[in-house]
């Protein structure tokens, strides 16, 4: 059996879920275990979303329900099992204010159904409650276009059936002594009696019109309150849609910053490809490599001629195409978006008008319902009253008349007619004003029905409007998963148009890596001799020295040191066979020079840094480039060095310092390659200039600094002018404060005013633990000071008064903080510190 019930009184033993198409509250039953787990319903199933959901199967089917938990100050989401774990949470569903059901036609559940769970939420988890979380309910079905509309919805009762005949009062059984005598009283006690009889039906009439009124402001009650739970409803479902619309333009944004920039780049090369063509076909290709072209059948003389131009032409057709339709689709994407937040601000007015109403029911019903409401109580008493009134004078005349004689009777019964007559008239407009405020309620009863039927009709549509914009998101954002796929495979098909727009400056670094693989070929052939000529000679130093030891010392030893102990000592030295340096690579390179074509040597010097040799001194061979007596020696050294000029006649020397120069020009090349990647150019140009344009700005900022300082000379004399007159003022003003500082000074004590000085002197402490204060006084006791003008507890306090608050003291707690006899009267004085220690 289910735990869900429609619940009309608070508790925290119950979950409360919260129906957003009707407002009504269901709560489900809740229990903790002894191991602090909590478990839902009879059957104590954990406390799931799924478990929640079957619970919930007489409302609507598991499959066709909708959970949104959430806090109206946040965001509403899909709960999942460990949102129920969370002690805030689970407090706030405890306890929250659904307002009640009982207005939705649904039939009650079972009287099993109603029991609640064993155990209540601890107190412990229900004070650290901080937000109201909320949990409701959502009809797939009722959000879908065909879903049904609910019934009109009637509020009861509607119609009152007022008694027709009065109910038996005293005087009946008085005149009539239970029925027997009917026939045997006075024609005066009849009248008499009819006198009574009209009262007693107003009266049984008043006390119907009366419930009446209080059973249709219960209705109303109820009924705006589910209207209130059904807009609430509506607010998590919307934010629920805020979320994902969020969502869509946080995505939106980031992939209109991508697209943007990519695009722009993309149609800035298609618009300027032809133009990188013929700038492509200005560039003339290295006399090697057009030698190296025509030797293998092909007639390259310019970049361009490396080419395909057709097929290049042919993809960059392509590419425009399906650039302008990304960029179509990408128009067609931003008009969807616009549309999804466009439709935001006008959800927010509708929602808002119907809040506003909401406000003004709930507004009218503790307004004016409730006032007629009270005022059919206040009637009701009215009726009451004269009721009794008629049986005390129509009893009294009954008593008198069996102990005066006949003839006093009339004149009793006559004053009797002439006080009901008077009485009669003056509640004449009582029962018509019941049924007329009787008649306003009913129809008061009917307006908020139809608010009922018209939310009831709002809510279903806007929910069905929420789903369709959540499906419109989810179409974006398929649109814009597509069109960010779509813009990768164009970035993809433009690598092949970036290559030629690239290839002018791939060139220039194809001939630099030419040339330093080049020179890296030679330096590494230069070193691998230098090390074999230092090795060969090493070997014949080692074959001298063993002949000098064997003609020498050698010649006397023994043979069992030749034998035995070392019988290598005769042997000449090993032979070295050094590896063989593969030339492959550097027969495949074309020659392209040492530099550029046009270049100098001392076109890069001013470009590189120099070093000072370890000493202080420049190294040999070093160049002055800075023109300052030759302190320092570019990094990029000049390795053409004739050969005749070298005095050197050592092979090992001689290899050592070919190896030497062909390492330097191999660094040279390396560091050249360097500095044309970070777009290294001859500065004396750009020196000029950057001079000139110092030049003048020094002189236009001389210019402006003269003006500042003219205008900043003016403001201050203003400045020092006002400053000579605020001091006179303010010499004024403090001589004034001083003497009112002097009469101020004053303390009062036997009289206390707003402005007046008082001294308040620590006397105990209050209910609250905190330290009161009494002002010092003479015949004026009870004059506390408020602690909200002090911080700390000061030994004493001196303020001026500026508010005084009159007091009666109660029992002892809020209304008697200081502990004062009942009655008694003490005054609460705010002050404006002027003194404390």
């Amino acid at each position: 059996m289910s735990a869900l019930t429609q619940d009309h009184h608070g508790g925290s033993s119950h979950i409360r879920v919260i129906d957003a198409l009707n407002g009504t509250v269901y709560p489900i039953s809740i229990s903790i275990g002894d191991s602090g787990n909590v478990y839902i319903g009879e059957d104590q199933s954990p406390l799931t979303v799924s478990n929640i959901k079957r619970h919930l199967t007489a409302i609507f089917p598991s499959s066709d329900q909708i959970l949104l938990l959430g806090d109206h100050g946040t965001s509403f989401k899909v709960p999942r099992d460990d949102s129920f774990r969370d002690p805030d949470i689970l407090a706030s569903l405890c306890g929250a204010d659904g307002g009640t059901g009982g207005s939705s036609g649904r039939p009650p559940l079972a009287p099993s159904e109603l029991r609640p769970a064993v155990s209540l939420v601890p107190p412990a988890v229900l004070s650290r409650k901080k937000k109201s979380y909320r949990l409701y309910l959502f009809s797939r079905s009722a959000l879908t276009v065909h879903g049904t509309d609910p019934p009109p919805c009637v509020l009861k009762p509607m119609q009152i059936r007022l008694p027709t005949e009065p109910e038996p009062s005293p005087v009946t059984h008085a005149l009539h002594g239970g029925g027997e005598r009917s026939g045997s009283i006075s024609p005066l006690y009849q009248a008499l009696e009819v006198y009574e009889r009209q009262f007693m039906l107003h009266l049984c009439r008043g006390r119907v019109l009366a419930d009446g009124a209080d059973l249709r402001m219960d209705a109303c009650r109820i009924c705006v309150s589910e209207q209130r739970n059904m807009f609430d409803g509506l607010c998590a479902a919307a934010s629920n849609l805020s979320d994902h619309r969020n969502n869509l333009i946080r995505s939106h944004q980031e992939f209109q910053m991508d697209f943007t920039a990519k695009t722009t780049d993309h149609l800035s090369l298609l618009q300027d490809f032809e133009q990188i063509l013929s700038s492509v076909g200005a560039i003339p290709l290295h006399p090697a490599l057009v030698a190296k072209s025509k030797s293998n059948g092909l007639n390259m003389t310019t970049l361009l001629d490396t080419v395909p131009v057709e097929k290049e032409r042919h993809w960059a057709a392509q590419c425009r195409n399906s650039h302008q339709r990304l960029s179509d689709l990408y128009s067609q994407l931003e008009a969807d978006v616009r549309k999804t937040i466009d439709a935001r601000d006008e959800e927010s007015r509708e929602d808002g008008e119907w809040e506003a109403e909401i406000q003004s029911l709930t507004n009218k019903i503790e307004g004016e319902a409730c006032s007629k409401r009270n005022e059919q109580g206040r009637r009701l008493d009215i009726l009451i009253n004269n009721h009794g009134e008629v049986v005390r004078v129509i009893m009294g005349v009954v008593d008198k008349a069996g102990s005066l004689t006949a003839s006093s009777v009339p004149t009793d019964t006559q004053s009797a007619f002439s006080f009901l007559e008077d009485l009669s008239c003056k509640s004449s407009d009582v029962m018509p004003s019941m049924e007329s405020d009787d008649v306003w309620l009913m129809s008061f009863m009917k307006e908020v029905a139809e608010a009922k039927t018209k939310a009831n009709t709002r809510v279903r549509t806007r929910l069905r409007q929420i789903s369709v914009a959540q499906s419109s998101i989810q179409k974006v954002l398929s649109e814009l998963t597509v069109l960010r796929e779509a813009l990768q495979q164009q970035c993809q098909n433009m690598v092949h148009l970036e290559h030629v727009r690239e290839l002018s400056g791939a060139y220039s670094e194809f001939l630099s890596e030419v040339r330093r693989r080049r020179l890296f070929s030679s330096a590494f052939s230069s070193s691998m001799t230098a090390i074999v000529e230092r090795a060969a000679a090493m070997k014949n130093d080692e074959t001298r020295a063993r002949e000098k030891f064997l003609r020498g010392p050698g010649r006397h030893l023994m043979p069992v040191f030749f034998d035995l102990f070392v019988p290598t000592l005769a042997s000449p030295p090993p032979l070295y066979a050094p590896p063989a340096v593969e030339t492959t690579e550097l027969s495949t390179l074309p020659d392209v020079g040492l530099l550029g074509e046009g270049e100098e040597e001392e076109g890069l010097k001013p470009y590189v840094s120099s070093v000072r040799t370890e000493g202080g001194e420049s190294t040999d061979g070093e160049t002055d480039v800075s023109g300052t007596g030759g302190n320092q020696q570019s990094l990029i050294v000049s390795a053409e060095i004739s050969n005749e000029n070298m005095l050197v006649d050592n092979p090992v020397d001689r290899a050592a310092s070919e190896a030497e120069r062909a390492a330097i020009l191999y660094e040279n090349a390396a560091l050249r390659q360097a500095v044309e990647r970070l777009g290294g150019k001859l500065p004396r140009t750009y020196v000029d200039d950057a001079r000139e344009i110092d030049r003048r700005s020094e002189i236009t900022d001389n210019a402006k600094s003269m003006a500042a300082l003219r205008s900043k000379l003016e403001e201050t004399e203003e400045e020092l002018n006002r400053a000579r007159e605020d001091a006179k003022n303010f010499r004024s003003k403090l001589q004034n404060s001083i003497q009112k500082a002097m009469q101020e000074a004053k303390i009062s004590h036997s009289s206390f005013s707003i402005g007046d000085v008082a001294l308040f002197m620590p006397t105990g402490r209050d209910i609250g633990g905190r330290r009161t204060y009494l002002a010092f006084h003479s015949s004026c006791p009870h004059r506390y000071l408020n602690n909200d003008s002090i911080q700390g507890n000061p030994d004493y306090v001196l303020g001026k008064i500026v508010l005084q608050e009159e007091h009666v003291a109660g029992p002892v707690g809020e209304s008697n903080p200081f502990g004062l006899r009942k009655n008694t009267k003490f005054w609460v004085l705010t002050v404006e510190v002027v003194k404390i220690p």
